[in-house]
């Protein structure tokens, strides 16, 4: 490819030379400037076709049921070794200036398949007769390999077995090379107790498990928290046990294990109970535990727990973690037995949310767990979103852009999805579900809202709410960089605030308590974001407003949503 390019480039210059006065040494400086760019393109396609590769590789991996069983840091990226001693290496970088981003991402068939990313858009690679193109062909055999090349005049082509062809743009402009920047399809990697997490340069993540070494484990992790003087049982992870004993717990704690042992030990639980009075002393308690397997190896490990003066209940939204009564929405004809039955479709003008207005009052209660729920309040003469609430969703996407108007009004923005609309990973922690609020009063004479959107204990019983997750709506991001036709995109100045008020039995205020969700166009909240509301004190309701600095001559002009996620309540 070298010779080519240099052929082509000196063929051109050669040309020019016979009809003008020329320094020898410039050109020759030039031919060297030519030959340095030309070899680092030739690198930069070298270690590309390397990344699509190692692509493969991973995919195979995981297609085939492998697991990493070392992770070494390299001084450049990571080397994974999976359990049948294969390996592959993913080597930081940034991807080369107008390069394709070659990827993979799973279809609706479950299948693994390679797509190319050109200017922040992500398409299928197709083969001659317009399907996509699997990674791994079927009963595990090879898949074809997309090869990466630039041709003689410096635009970049791929080979998915029958020859080379341009990569065109969405123009179907061919795309010139220049490999004047980094080269990497692969945008983090990292690493967690069980599992190595590979984020693509298209936003693909591809996740695969680690060989857990002997251990045991809390299920729901490390460092957990109980009130104190009280028992409570977890749940362990256990890895090849034949045995398992305490050996030692932090004075004045106890802690009693019981499993289920046919060969191998399953269904670990252990009963934790905390001491009566607490010391510096004894706040954090260290158990020690023995194991071992049927070859006799053993190990000590280490389980972390603390106490406080309460104990913390956290509103999930998840339908797993659904304990209320099954009920029914009438005016929509909606049953209510998980939460997942309280998503609107379509996210505007849906049954659920705009029904019959006089009767619609759309709520949801977390029975049996922090005893939170909400209404949707009655504003402009009528019970229905457009006058404010909290919806349950589950809709998610990174493409604001597309999904940024009124019609997605249910979508939180997500950065490691991808740029289709998703209906999982989009909550906190990677959960699918999350409440979206819509609502705010700014006291300018065309707001004529009355009742701000709450959540409120149903016993009556004042409790402190210590904090919640929030996250911007794909809506309100697309406004802030773009605009629209009732706003004007954010400039250095602006901002947008959430402000969170408490009222107890009483209904007296007990505080408000801000979080800025976009403070001027470089600080706009895109990730989940620890929002502390301990300060208001124990309340039996919290209403919250958005507020901000944006007029358009007829009051607060921005969206006035907000995302919202495991809500943790005090007991």
């Amino acid at each position: 490819m070298k010779n080519l390019l240099k052929m082509f480039i000196l063929t051109c210059m050669l040309g020019m030379v016979w009809s003008c006065e020329y320094d020898d040494n410039d050109l020759w400086n030039k031919v060297e400037e030519i030959d340095q760019r030309v070899e680092s393109l030739e690198k930069t396609v070298a270690k590309m076709n390397e990344d699509i590769s190692s692509i493969q590789t991973i995919v195979d991996a995981l297609n085939k049921g492998k697991v990493i069983t070392n992770v070494e840091q390299l001084e450049d990226g990571y080397k994974l070794t999976f359990s049948d001693n294969s390996s592959v290496t993913l080597k930081n970088g940034e991807n080369g200036e107008n390069a394709p981003i070659i990827g993979v991402k799973v279809d609706e068939d479950g299948i693994y398949y390679w797509t190319q990313t050109i200017n922040n858009l992500t398409n299928w690679i197709l083969d001659d007769n317009g399907d996509n193109i699997p990674v791994t062909g079927s009963n595990g055999a090879a898949g074809v390999t997309p090869i990466l090349g630039v041709d003689s005049e410096g635009y970049w082509t791929v080979d998915t077995g029958d020859g080379p062809s341009h990569i065109l743009d969405s123009y179907g402009n061919r795309i010139k090379a220049t490999g004047e920047k980094g080269d990497s399809f692969f945008s983090s990697v990292e690493e967690t107790d069980t599992a190595v997490i590979i984020t693509q340069s298209n936003g693909t993540v591809i996740t695969i498990e680690k060989n857990a070494p002997l251990s045991v484990s809390f299920v729901d992790g490390d460092n957990r928290t109980i009130k104190v003087g009280t028992t409570a049982e977890f749940s362990l992870t256990s890895v090849n046990l034949d045995y398992c004993k305490v050996l030692e717990v932090t004075k004045g704690w106890n802690a009693e294990l019981s499993y289920t042992q046919v060969r191998a030990i399953s269904d670990v639980k252990i009963a934790i109970t905390a001491p009566t009075t607490v010391t510096d002393a004894n706040r954090n308690c260290e158990i020690r535990i023995l194991v071992s397997d049927e070859a006799g190896n053993t190990r000590i490990s280490k389980l972390h727990i603390s106490c406080s003066d309460f104990e913390l209940r956290t509103l999930t939204f998840e339908d797993n973690d659904f304990k209320a009564n099954t009920y029914t929405l009438d005016y929509s004809n909606t049953t209510i037995s998980k939460w997942s039955d309280l998503i609107d479709n379509p996210q505007y003008g849906g049954a659920m949310l705009y029904g019959d207005y006089s009767t619609a009052k759309y709520y949801w209660y977390d029975e049996g767990n922090t005893g939170l729920m909400h209404t949707v309040p009655y504003n402009y003469d009528a019970y229905c979103y457009w006058g404010g609430g909290h919806a349950i969703s589950n809709y998610n996407t990174k493409n604001y852009s597309s999904y940024g108007d009124f019609n997605y009004q249910l979508t939180v923005y997500n950065d490691v999805a991808s740029d289709e609309m998703n209906t999982t990973g989009g909550g906190h922690n990677g959960s699918n579900n999350f409440a979206m609020h819509f609502g705010y009063k700014d006291g300018s004479p065309w707001n004529g809202t009355e009742f701000l959107p709450a959540i409120n204990f149903a016993d009556g019983v004042a409790r402190t709410i210590d904090h919640m997750y929030v996250n911007n709506s794909t809506y309100a991001i697309n406004c802030y960089c773009n605009g629209n036709g009732l706003t004007a995109q954010i400039g250095p100045d602006d901002w947008v605030k959430l402000i969170a008020i408490g009222y107890d039995a009483d209904a007296q205020k007990t505080g408000e308590c801000e979080i800025y969700m976009c403070n001027g166009p470089d600080n706009i909240v895109s990730e989940w974001t620890k929002w502390d509301l301990s300060s208001l004190g124990n309340v039996v309701s919290i209403e919250f407003n958005v507020s901000g600095s944006s007029d358009n001559g007829y009051g607060f002009s921005q969206p006035a949503y907000f995302a919202y996620d495991d809500v943790c309540v005090r007991f």
